[in-house]
């Protein structure tokens, strides 16, 4: 059964992206519990928010039993694809911080001349 709750989405239809770095985490771990810990959430948390990424995208990404994760096929292209973008807006965000320090332009400066003598 869909899940009938709305829940917001970014432009063009993109997934939130804490549901794709709780997608990443939950992958990378394999585990719903490390991921929990890791990123400071409950465990109901984290699982709700693939259980959306995974409605959203109309598409299983994990395989979950009572003692393992994995990745679906899916799962699999979604998780390269993923790190790819969340790289992606680290690197954009990096590039912004590198120009804000490196600031151009004039800078006009007015000094009296002091005597020492």
């Amino acid at each position: 059964m869909p899940n009938t709750v709305a829940h917001k989405e970014t432009a063009a239809g993109v997934p939130p992206t804490d549901e794709i770095t709780t997608f990443v985490a939950v992958a990378e771990l394999a585990s719903f519990t490390r991921a929990a810990a890791r990123l400071g959430n409950s465990k109901s948390s984290v699982g709700k928010a693939v259980q959306r990424l995974e409605d959203r995208l109309g598409a299983r990404l994990l395989r979950r039993s009572t003692r393992a994760v994995g990745l679906t096929e899916e799962g699999a292209l979604y998780l390269e694809a993923a790190r790819a973008a969340l790289g992606g807006l680290v690197e954009a965000g990096r590039v912004l911080a590198t120009r804000q320090g490196n600031r151009q332009g004039i800078c006009a400066l007015i000094c009296q001349p002091v005597w020492d003598g």
